[in-house]
C-alpha cells in the first residue's frame, strides 16, 4: 500500500474510533462575507497627492480596514489616477471617481480635482425675484477656496465681474436693503457665471408704544420696534424741534429707539417721531407753573406741597410780628421776630424761589430767589438755603441792604427744602441765621422738589 493512500486509511480509521467511542466531530465555521466598502479621501488639487483609505464592513457588523489589500482605480485617468496603495494624484482639472474593489465589493467617492496654479474670473447678474428686473449698485463678495474675499458692486444693468479666484469652491454673497440676503456656491475650474436672484422681504413693522404723554419739564421714552420677517431695514427720526432721538436711529429687525423731550417754556405741545415709516405722537404737558403756598401747622411756615417750577409765598408773609398771620413764619417757630409789634420798619412781604430753565425743583438745578419788602432803604437782607426743611442746615446764598433781593442758587439733595431770609432795620445781624433786634422780620418759605 502507498504511504499517502495508508495516510489516509488510518485517519479515516481514526475518525470511525472517535465515533465509536461517543465523540463528535467538531463544527464547521461560517465565513464572513463584505457587505460594503467605503471609500474616504480629501480630493488634491492639480500637480499634488492625497491618500485615500478604504474600510470593509462585514457580515457579522464589524469593521476593517483594507486600504493595502484593496483593488485601487480611477473612472478617469486624465483628470486623477490612484496607486495600488490608495494615493490619489490630480493630473488636470475636472471630475473622476475613485474606485476600491475588494473581495466582489466595491465603493467609490466622487472627486473634483481643481488647478490652483491658475485663477479664475466669477461673473453674473443680478435680478429681483418679484419683478425680474436688474438690481444695479448692489455689493457682491466672492470667497475663493483659499478664504480670500473679492467684492464688487453690480452695474446699471445688474452685471458683476470678479477675477484672480483661485479654483475649486468658492462662494458668492449678496445682500441689499429689503432683500433676503442670498450665497451662491459654485466650483470655480474655469470662468464661469452664475445668475443671482434675490427674493424681495415684506417687511411689517410694530411699534410699542405708539403714544407717549411727557410732563412739561421734559423727559425720556423708549419704542420698542419688532419686525414680522427677518432682513427689515428701519429708520428713526424726530419730526420735532423740541424731541431729539438718542440712540437707534437705524436697525434691522427689531430694535430700541430712545428719545428725550426738551422742558416745555409754555404752552401744551404735541411733536412727532417717525420710526419704520410710522408715526408716534409725543404729547407734553405746559410748562410747570410756579404753585401758590398755604400755611402748614407742621413746618409752621408757608408751604408747596406738590411740585412745580417754582413756590411763591403769595400774601402769607405780609407784615410782621403783631400783624403777620402765623407769626414768626420760621420752622417749628425757631427764629422769632423783632419785638416791634406794629411800627417796625423791616417787613418782608413775599419770598419766590424758581428754576431758571423753567422746568421743574429738582436737585442741582439753578433758581433765583426773589425777595420783596416793604421798609427801608437802611435796610438789611440776608437769604440762606437749607437742602432738608425737617432738619435744616443753612447755606447764606445772598445779602444786600435795601428792601429787595433777588440771587441765584443751586438746590441740594433734599426732597423738601426751605428759604429763610432775614430782614434787620437799624441794627446789625446777631450771629447765627436769624435777624436780632426789636425792628427784625424773620420769614421762612419750604416746597418740595422732585425726586
Amino acid at each position: 500500500m502507498r504511504p499517502c493512500r495508508l495516510a489516509a486509511v488510518m485517519m479515516a480509521s481514526a475518525a470511525v474510533f472517535a465515533a465509536g467511542c461517543g465523540g463528535s466531530a467538531a463544527p464547521s465555521t461560517p465565513t464572513a462575507t463584505v457587505t460594503l466598502v467605503a471609500v474616504d479621501g480629501a480630493a488634491p488639487a492639480v500637480g499634488a497627492t492625497a491618500p485615500f483609505s478604504a474600510t470593509v464592513t462585514l457580515s457579522t457588523g464589524t469593521t476593517q480596514s483594507v486600504t493595502t489589500q484593496a483593488a485601487w482605480s480611477s473612472s478617469n485617468n486624465s483628470v486623477a489616477t490612484v496607486s495600488s496603495a490608495g494615493v490619489v494624484s490630480g493630473v488636470a482639472a475636472g471630475e473622476a471617481d475613485v474606485v476600491a474593489a475588494y473581495q466582489g465589493a466595491s465603493g467609490r467617492a466622487h472627486v473634483t480635482i481643481v488647478d490652483r496654479r491658475s485663477t479664475f474670473t466669477l461673473s453674473g447678474r443680478l435680478t429681483d425675484g418679484t419683478s425680474g428686473g436688474v438690481l444695479p449698485n448692489i455689493a457682491i463678495e466672492v470667497s475663493d477656496s483659499t478664504g480670500r474675499k473679492s467684492s464688487a458692486v453690480t452695474t446699471a444693468a445688474g452685471t458683476f465681474s470678479i477675477g484672480g479666484l483661485s479654483g475649486g469652491a468658492a462662494t458668492v454673497s449678496a445682500t441689499a436693503t429689503s432683500y433676503r440676503p442670498s450665497q451662491t456656491s459654485v466650483v470655480l475650474t474655469q470662468d464661469a457665471s452664475v445668475e443671482i436672484v434675490l427674493q424681495r422681504v415684506v417687511c411689517v413693522f410694530t411699534l410699542t408704544p405708539s403714544t407717549f404723554s411727557i410732563g412739561g419739564s421734559g423727559g425720556t421714552g423708549s419704542v420698542a420696534v419688532a419686525s414680522g420677517a427677518a432682513g427689515c431695514v428701519w429708520e428713526a427720526r424726530s419730526g420735532s424741534a423740541f424731541i431729539t432721538v438718542a440712540s437707534g436711529a437705524s436697525g434691522t429687525d427689531t430694535g430700541t429707539v430712545v428719545f428725550s423731550v426738551a422742558a416745555n417754556g409754555g404752552a401744551a405741545r404735541v411733536g412727532t417721531l417717525t420710526i419704520a415709516g410710522q408715526t408716534v405722537t409725543v404729547s407734553q404737558d405746559a410748562a410747570p407753573a410756579v404753585l401758590t403756598a398755604v400755611y402748614d401747622a407742621v413746618f409752621a411756615t408757608p408751604l408747596c406741597n406738590d411740585i412745580g417750577s417754582g413756590c411763591d409765598s403769595g400774601t402769607l408773609l405780609a407784615g410782621r410780628a403783631g400783624t403777620e398771620a402765623h407769626s414768626p413764619n420760621t420752622l417749628f417757630n425757631s427764629c422769632p421776630d423783632g419785638s416791634a409789634l406794629t411800627t417796625g420798619l423791616a417787613v418782608i412781604a413775599s419770598i419766590r424761589v424758581a428754576t431758571i430753565d423753567g422746568t421743574v425743583l429738582a436737585p442741582g438745578k439753578t433758581v433765583r430767589i426773589d425777595v420783596a419788602g416793604l421798609g427801608s432803604t437802611a435796610d438789611a437782607l440776608r437769604v440762606y438755603l437749607a437742602a432738608d426743611a425737617t432738619n435744616p442746615v443753612w447755606t447764606l446764598v445772598g445779602s444786600t441792604s435795601g428792601i429787595s433781593l433777588s440771587v441765584q442758587a443751586t438746590l441740594g439733595a433734599g426732597r423738601v427744602q426751605a428759604i429763610r431770609v432775614n430782614d434787620v432795620f437799624g441794627a446789625p445781624f446777631g450771629p447765627g441765621p436769624c435777624g436780632t433786634g426789636t425792628d427784625a422780620d424773620n420769614d421762612d418759605l419750604v416746597f418740595r422738589v422732585q425726586p
